[in-house]
């Protein structure tokens, strides 16, 4: 026997030799075989098994760069975990009866599911797939951005952009980095959407790659995020808990032999950082960075060789682009027209796109006299604060609160991450921003009308960016900063929010004497191990811990306090078990899906008595709760 095993366990990296594979099924098909021994086989078969696996898996980690398992590798693998998790109990079993030869019903059902295993060991050794790495599906060269204002028509946009173009050329080889700089809402976003455009329209052999970055605006960003979202874009495969070196690391190995154009849209800070992690001065292929940015540290590096400064629009080209984008058709006399235009937009073409979506899209006629009668001038913009001011005009345009808090709402994600809009309409319905539901109520048409009626027209009107399914929608970092502000604005509203992002960074829209004061609360993507904790939660409506990879236990009391809660989100956290749920008496949606460590008993979710959605995709979760109130259940 022992000559035999010592057959069975060759190098796993080494194919099987079919003098084993037959021994095995010599085993499963002889008449005299002994439970001891196919037992035996069975458990070096399955070290084996997961030899050879554990060797497949030490080559996919050898190429993680641009490679991925296959589907079919993804599949074996499943197949082995499976059968590991069936042998684990029939060595219990054994155990217990293995010697014990008077029971022989039992040994014998025992030998004969023994027997079913070793089949399935054999089949898996057998079915190793050949190849178990793929391609994967290219980083596209460049990604075109959807709903660009075309600046052709714009001489000051078209001089900016005309200008940076130039500078890219390879006749100015001295000059890597470009800045293009200016004031908030000037248009150097629009200017780098049609720079990329450019290189995605024309068939321009100056670039293998443009890769475009919506830099987030958080004050104390670290070069970190920034180098997640270009791994991302040029599909490296990388881990969350990797520090900044190593991703960088990994995008440069990807990038090596490319000549490309890494374009950061909103730099708050200097792009030092990012320039050395990625080694730019010393690229091979002379790749080149734009940025834009209206910080004096950002323009100022000692990197940035060329600059662009970029003013605001002529008033002749202020009053173009805003007959264009509001249209002739809904354009008011002239006069009236022209006054809305110089007094709220500020030649800014941020403003004029808002001021002027805003009244396009309004389903009555706009009250052009009443907003002149109602608002004063700004004579000079000198600020955020300013700015915002301006935007709570457009923001008031909604008119509809159902829109104006669906609005606020979407602030509490990321900025710039997509938010699948089931989901999101699934949350403001059961804040209840949209109406209410009944025992009658199509909760799927109901989802579906409001993405329609009140997410396409804040993608509309600029608030919100989606795609052109509406598959999701996204909130920009300005944006996001203005909707805080709003809700600063009124804190003692049902709007009242605290946030904290994926350092730490904390925000509040209520007085700070109090975090218990807020109704909603954010910390998705967070890396902090602990809860925000208050003695008193009586006013909170929603709780989102999604994405919080280090949250693994919830206090047992911890939701006692939270009987006016409606939505919770434990998305792809690590928890184990829930704490008592009794106190959360009012909640509606329920979100626990890739929480693949989560182990739940019925009992738990049926106090639940006012449960609409319940999401446990991913997890270990194979009930049904019987509620009558449950409308969607994945």
């Amino acid at each position: 026997m022992t000559e035999v095993i010592a057959k069975i366990i060759v190098p796993a990296a080494t194919r099987l030799a079919q003098s084993v594979i037959e021994f095995l099924w010599s085993k499963v098909i002889g008449d005299s075989i002994s439970l001891a021994d196919i037992h035996e086989s069975l458990n070096h078969g399955l070290m084996q098994l997961l030899a050879l696996q554990r060797d497949k898996d030490n080559e996919v980690l050898s190429d993680i760069i641009q490679k991925d398992p296959s589907e079919a590798y993804k599949l074996w693998k499943e197949r082995v975990s499976n059968i590991e998790k069936q042998v684990a109990p029939l060595n219990k079993e054994y155990v217990e009866v293995g010697t014990k030869r008077r029971r022989i019903v039992r040994r014998k059902h025992l030998g004969k599911n023994i027997n079913e295993a070793l089949k399935d060991v054999i089949k898996l050794l057998e079915e190793c797939p050949e190849k178990i790495l793929v391609d994967y599906k290219l980083p596209e060269r460049v990604i075109k951005e959807t709903g660009v204002l075309s600046i052709a028509e714009y001489p000051t946009l078209l001089k900016a952009f005309q200008q940076i173009l130039t500078l890219l050329q390879d006749e100015n080889e001295g000059v890597k980095c470009v800045a293009l700089h200016g004031q908030k809402g000037v248009g150097k976003t629009t200017i780098m959407q049609n720079l990329n455009n450019h290189f995605f329209d024309n068939d321009d052999k100056l670039f293998d790659m443009v890769i475009f970055i919506k830099v987030p605006s958080d004050e104390q960003i670290k070069d970190l995020p920034i180098l997640q979202k270009i791994a991302n874009r040029i599909k490296v495969d990388r881990e969350d808990s990797e520090p900044a070196d190593v991703v960088a690391g990994r995008i440069r190995e990807v990038l090596e032999n490319k000549r490309y154009l890494l374009i950061l849209d909103g730099l708050r800070h200097t792009p030092n950082g990012i320039w050395e992690k990625l080694d730019i001065s010393q690229h091979k292929k002379d790749s080149k960075v734009v940025i834009t940015t209206h910080y004096p540290l950002a323009f100022n590096s000692k990197y940035v060789a060329g600059k662009v400064p970029l003013e605001r629009l002529s008033p002749n080209e202020a009053w173009k682009m805003f007959r264009c984008i509001i249209g002739e058709n809904l354009l008011p006399p002239i006069p009236i027209a022209r006054q809305i235009c110089e007094r709220f937009c500020y030649r800014l073409p941020l403003l004029i796109g808002l001021i002027a979506k805003s009244f396009a899209y309004q389903e009555s006629p706009p009250d052009w006299e009443g907003l002149l009668n109602e608002c004063t001038p700004w004579p000079q913009l000198n600020g955020f604060e300013d700015l915002y001011s301006v935007l709570e005009s457009g923001y008031k345009l909604l008119g509809d609160q159902r829109k104006q808090k669906c609005f606020l709402y979407a602030s509490l994600y990321p900025a710039n991450s997509k938010i699948y809009t089931n989901y999101f309409v699934e949350c403001c319905i059961a804040q209840g921003f949209l109406g209410d539901v009944g025992a009658s109520t199509n909760y799927s048409a109901m989802r579906s009308r409001c993405i329609h009626e009140v997410l396409r027209h804040l993608v509309n009107v600029s608030f919100l960016e989606g795609d052109q399914q509406m598959s999701y929608v996204k909130m920009n970092d300005f944006y996001r900063q203005f909707a805080f502000d709003i809700s600063f604005k009124y804190w003692d509203l049902e709007c009242s929010t605290y946030r904290a992002d994926n350092e730490g960074h904390e925000k509040c829209s209520f007085r700070p004497e109090s975090r218990q004061d807020a109704r909603w609360i954010s910390m998705v993507g967070s890396k902090k191990d602990c809860l925000p904790t208050n003695k008193n939660y009586w006013s909170l409506q929603t709780l989102l811990l999604q994405k919080n990879q280090k949250l693994v236990e919830i206090p047992p009391t911890y939701f006692d306090s939270m009987s006016n809660l409606l939505v919770l989100n434990l998305y792809g956290t690590k928890i184990r078990s829930l704490p008592s749920l009794s106190g959360l008496t009012r909640l509606k949606a329920f979100y626990l899906n890739r929480c693949s460590d989560l182990t739940i008993i019925p009992s738990q979710i049926q106090t639940l008595e006012h449960l609409e959605v319940f999401d446990v995709r991913d997890t270990g979760v194979n009930f049904v709760p019987c509620l009558e109130s449950l409308r969607n259940y994945p």
